[in-house]
This record gives C-alpha cells, sequence and structure tokens, in this order.
C-alpha cells in the first residue's frame, strides 16, 4: 500500500514482516518490524489498508491487528488476550476497509467496528444476522453499505444504518456460495468479487431490494422420530401423549425452489418467550420435554431485508398429563391416603382398647385368683395348725402359700405361659384346698402322649376361677369324697382343656342359691371376656362351653367345663 507521501509499503507472511521499498530507486529499505509492540507478531501479515488519516493498518495470521503511523514512525497494536481490554474478538484478521463515513471496520471471525474515540472494538455477529463462521473479505460501496464474502456461506450485505444484514447465495445469480479472497472496489462503485466458480462484478445500487415473502406452511408431522402425520396443514390442534416425549415438525413455504433464501422462525406459546431462529438449510423444528398443558405453535417466514410474513402458520398442541398428574388421581390419592390414615389411626385406638382391655382384665384375673375367701380361709387353715401345736404342717402350708401367691403374680404378667407351669399352679392351688378339707376330693392329671407341657403354652389362670366354682359348688356341698378331673388333650389342630367333676351340678347349685355369689357370677363372666379379647388380639376362635351330665335316670352327674384353643409353642402360633 501507499501513504499520503507516496511512499510504498510491502507486508511480508514471514521474514521482516513490514517493509519499506523505494520505488525509485527500486530497492527494500529497512524493515520496520522494531516499531511494532510485539516484534514477533508483526511477521505473519496477511492485510495491509491505507485509511484516510493516512494511518496504515497491518492484518495478521493469529497475530492481532496493527496500526503504523509513517509520520510518527510509530505504531500501536490490539489483542484477543486478557492484556487487552479493545474487545477484538480474535487475533486471526482476514480483512480490512473504511467506510464513506470514515469509519474502520475489521473482518476476524465476525464483523467488528473501531471506535476511534474509545479506541474499542464492537461486533457484530449472529444476533443480527451474520451466520457465517468463515468470512473471507470485505468492501464498503458508495452508501457505506458493507459487502462480505465467505467460504460456504455465500455474499453479505450489511447496512448499517439499521444492523441489518442480507444474504446473498448461489440461487439469487452469484458464482457460487465460497469465494476467495480476491475483491476490488471500482472508481464508478462497481464491486469485484473473486470466487471458485468464477466472479462476480455488480453494482450495488442495481441490486433490487425484495420484498416478496412466501407463504409458510407445515409440513411432516414426527413424533418419537416417526411419521404422524404427512400433512399438518389440514389440522387445526394435535394431541399428544404423556409419553410423546420428542416432535418436529418440517417448516415449508410456497417457494419450493429457493427455500433456502429465507429466515425461518417459529414460537411455542407458553413455552417459548422469543421467536427461535430455524437453520435455513434444515427447516425442521425440534422439541424435547414439553411438559402437559396446552400450547400455540406459531411459524413465519422472512425474507433477506427483515421483512417478515404477514400470515401465519398455527397450530394448536395439547400434550395430555400422565395418569398420575390428573386432578382426579390426585384427588382419589388424597382420598385413599385419608381412607387408609383414618383406618390406621382406628386400629391403632383398637389396638389400644384392646390392650388396656387385656390389661385390665389381667388385674380383674389377679383378683378373681386372690379370691378373699380362699385367702382368709388358707390363713385360718394355718392359725388352726398353729393351735394344734404342728409347727411344721403351719410351716408346710404357708410356704406353700406363699409359693402359690408367688406363681400367680408372675404368671399374671404374661399372657400365655407353658402348660407345666399352668400345672404348676393348679397342683399348689389343689393342694392347698385339700389340706383345708382333707378326704373331701381327689384330683386326676390327664395329659395327652402328644402333647409337649414343656413345649405348648396357653393362657394363665384360665381354669383356676372353674376349679374353684367345682370345689366350692360342686364337690364340698356333695355328700362323700368327690372326684376332679383336670385333661389337657389334643384334637387334629387344638388343644382341648377341660375340667370335669362329679358334684352335685348346675342346677342343685343354683337350687341352693350358690349361684348368687358376686365371685362366682364374675368368675365366668371375666373368664369369657378374656378368651374373647385374646381371639380378637391374635386372630384365633377360641371355644368356652360348659355342661352338665345326666344319666338315663335325669341324675345330675357333674359339670364339664371345656376350652378349645389354637396351639401356641413357646416361639408363637402355630
Amino acid at each position: 500500500c501507499e501513504d499520503d507521501k507516496g511512499h510504498f509499503y510491502i507486508g511480508f507472511w514471514g521474514a521482516d514482516g513490514l517493509v519499506y521499498f523505494d520505488r525509485e530507486k527500486r530497492e527494500f529499505g529497512e524493515s520496520l518490524q522494531s516499531r511494532f509492540l510485539r516484534t514477533e507478531c508483526s511477521r505473519l501479515i496477511t492485510r495491509l489498508y491505507h485509511d484516510r488519516q493516512n494511518t496504515i493498518w497491518v492484518g495478521t495470521t493469529e497475530c492481532g491487528l496493527h496500526r503504523y503511523f509513517p509520520e510518527r514512525d510509530s505504531a500501536t497494536a490490539f489483542f484477543c488476550d486478557g492484556k487487552d481490554s479493545s474487545g477484538l474478538v480474535s487475533d486471526d484478521i482476514k480483512d480490512i476497509t473504511q467506510d464513506e463515513d470514515g469509519t474502520i471496520w475489521v473482518l476476524t471471525s465476525t464483523l467488528q467496528k473501531f471506535d476511534d474515540q474509545t479506541r474499542r472494538f464492537n461486533e457484530y455477529g449472529a444476533a443480527d444476522g451474520f451466520y457465517s463462521v468463515d468470512p473471507i473479505s470485505i468492501l464498503s460501496d458508495k452508501d457505506s453499505c458493507l459487502w462480505i464474502t465467505t467460504k460456504g456461506d455465500g455474499l453479505f450485505k450489511f447496512d448499517k444504518r439499521n444492523n441489518h444484514f442480507t444474504q446473498y447465495l448461489k440461487t439469487d445469480g452469484i458464482q457460487g456460495n465460497t469465494f476467495t479472497s480476491a475483491r476490488l472496489a471500482l472508481s464508478d462503485g462497481r464491486l469485484f468479487f473473486g470466487g471458485v466458480n468464477g466472479f462476480n462484478l455488480f453494482d450495488p445500487r442495481d441490486i433490487m431490494v425484495d420484498t416478496v415473502v412466501p407463504k409458510p406452511f407445515f409440513g411432516r408431522f414426527f413424533v418419537n422420530d416417526h411419521i404422524v402425520s404427512h400433512d399438518l396443514n389440514q389440522q387445526s390442534s394435535i394431541t399428544m401423549m404423556p409419553n410423546d416425549k420428542v416432535f418436529s415438525i418440517e417448516l415449508n413455504s410456497t417457494d419450493l425452489i429457493n427455500p433456502e433464501r429465507y429466515l425461518y422462525q417459529y414460537m411455542l406459546i407458553g413455552f417459548d418467550n422469543t421467536w427461535v431462529d430455524v437453520d435455513n438449510t434444515q427447516r425442521k423444528l425440534r422439541y424435547a420435554a414439553v411438559p402437559p398443558g396446552t400450547y400455540q405453535l406459531k411459524y413465519r417466514l422472512g425474507n433477506r431485508n427483515g421483512k417478515w410474513s404477514g400470515e401465519l402458520a398455527s397450530v394448536s398442541i395439547l400434550i395430555k398429563q400422565p395418569v398420575y398428574q390428573t386432578p382426579w388421581f390426585i384427588f382419589l390419592g388424597f382420598l385413599a391416603f385419608a381412607i387408609l390414615l383414618f383406618l390406621y389411626i382406628k386400629r391403632r385406638e383398637y389396638e389400644f382398647k384392646i390392650k388396656g382391655k387385656a390389661i385390665e382384665l389381667q388385674q380383674r384375673v389377679f383378683r378373681l385368683q386372690m379370691n378373699p375367701h380362699f385367702m382368709g380361709n388358707s390363713l385360718l387353715a394355718i392359725q388352726n395348725f398353729i393351735y394344734a401345736r404342728d409347727p411344721k404342717a403351719a410351716g408346710n402350708y404357708l410356704s406353700d402359700f406363699s409359693r402359690l401367691f408367688r406363681l400367680i403374680l408372675n404368671n399374671s404378667k404374661s399372657e400365655f405361659i407353658l402348660i407345666s407351669k399352668e400345672i404348676e399352679t393348679l397342683e399348689l392351688y389343689l393342694k392347698l384346698q385339700s389340706l383345708r378339707f382333707p378326704g373331701k376330693f381327689e384330683v386326676t392329671f390327664e395329659m395327652d402322649e402328644t402333647i409337649d407341657p414343656d413345649g405348648y403354652m396357653i393362657p394363665p389362670m384360665l381354669a383356676q376361677p372353674i376349679i374353684e366354682n367345682a370345689l366350692e359348688h360342686g364337690l364340698f356341698t356333695k355328700e362323700g369324697k368327690g372326684k376332679l378331673m383336670i385333661r389337657f388333650l389334643r384334637e387334629n389342630d387344638h388343644l382341648i382343656f377341660e375340667v370335669d367333676d362329679d358334684g352335685i351340678g348346675l342346677t342343685a347349685a343354683l337350687k341352693l342359691n350358690l349361684g348368687k355369689s358376686m365371685h362366682d357370677s364374675t368368675a365366668l363372666k371375666i373368664t369369657q371376656e378374656r378368651i374373647e379379647i385374646l381371639g380378637k388380639k391374635y386372630g384365633f376362635m377360641v371355644k368356652f362351653d360348659v355342661n352338665e351330665k345326666w344319666n338315663e335316670e335325669g341324675q345330675s352327674l357333674g359339670t364339664t367345663v371345656r376350652f378349645t384353643l389354637p396351639y401356641c409353642y413357646s416361639t408363637g402360633f402355630n
């Protein structure tokens, strides 16, 4: 390039970088490399441009932008790094030009304008409509519009009055979409650009403004990458199921020859906040994981001059909610939860009630076991032994009485005890009764050989009130010696516990008014309640039968009380 005084400068890619050339002597002068801020960064020169302020702009390959002032014989530099705040977006300088207003424009990976007052660069890129990633060269026309060639994206026109880019492709008449770095602005205003398929020479003032925008319409509709509809324009709405995670729609227009000439935008109202740009070579929109709801999809076309179609393609899209998100399902879920919670609370109340009832019955059974009459009579028997000066008998009786008291106390703490423990308690109780009434009755225990008394369990103190009734109202009122039989039998999956006596029987006892005893009636009632409570708590049936025995002449042979229980092992129920 040549400055205002006729000095000629040549830039080399390598070697000495920027060199002064004396045209009169036809020889090279000194290298100007030492004038630059970073000496090594001024060697790979790709562009030289002399502006109207008589300064020389030096573009390099990956070495930044430099500005040489011939009158001062000095230079400044701009770099894309942390030490430079000029705003240069790349150190790879493709081209440099100056428009009719004197503004310097630099082509890097995008278009940048230099502000000589602030010494900073402003960027114009994809957000403004310049979609190319590989620009080649730049020229300014007489109207201060910039023309930018690219490698693969055709030719762009930038109108700085409205910051608008217009793209021209091969279909518009240019030699091809790929250009070279050859370019020239002729004095008559025409512009020359070289390309891989020839060159274009044109006057920018002869380029007609495109005012036509074709009509947009939808193409094929895909769900999960499968075609659902070949012509979406016949439908006003689309209904999609919850598992339709991905959908896409082709964007077509009435221009079937050059569809890539236009700008494509769409918006899913209810999901997108702004219009979304579409690659005009693909012309297809795609959505994934859109939440359930009702949306309105709109699509529009625009030409290279920023004019958008007045007519929009539109379709309503309904994405159904999954069943578990529907209001009625949520309502039923809350209702089911409320019912379950209510049942759980009622169940817990029932369990606490049963538990409280069981504790109450346990205390009543314990008081029942400790019949005041029996305790009083036992103490009276001990007193008699003492008065008879039989201290040994009195000591044995007292020892057995205290042992019985401890057994009853311990057994009352459990809902089930081993059969052997129950027999031990009953034997001790009957022993004390026989000492009070010697020779009045005899007791026999009968055990099924298939029953292990140390392995099976029964409710404690179940038979003691019944045995006491049999003694007090059946055998002790009978003339002569009575018999008491206590049996443990096995029938299929049940344990049979029987108390059998040959006393005067229930009918005779009632006639003697012995059945009016509060303790006796309470004993039967408490026993029945205990059986019902245990059955509800553990989920089994317990039978409790009281039968009077009769002979053929209609005479009473005594009473049989029978308990039918499920097997209960020491480790749990069978």
